[in-house]
């Protein structure tokens, strides 16, 4: 794993945590939509495999903002990512 890797991990990380604490919803989606960019579009084939069940776990958030936010997630790592398999 090269530095750049690895401060994205930490990166994701930080984010996911925050995320999962705060009750902001427009908040939440913010973070997320950093941790899809880390994800999807520089790391899809080492860090998306490591960190989609925790990114997963916000579709049982209540507040609609969140739940439409991971509904496009989903289908945006199955085209741009071609990770369906996970």
């Amino acid at each position: 794993m090269n530095s750049a890797e690895a401060a994205d991990r930490e990166r994701v990380i930080r984010n996911l945590n925050e995320a999962k604490v705060i009750s902001d919803a427009d908040r939440k989606v913010t973070l997320l939509a950093q941790v899809e960019e880390i994800l999807i579009r520089r790391h899809p084939n080492t860090l998306l495999h490591d960190f989609i069940k925790h990114i997963l776990e916000f579709h049982l958030e209540s507040a609609p903002v969140v739940k439409k936010f991971m509904a496009g997630f989903v289908e945006r790592v199955c085209k741009d990512a071609g990770a369906c398999k996970f």
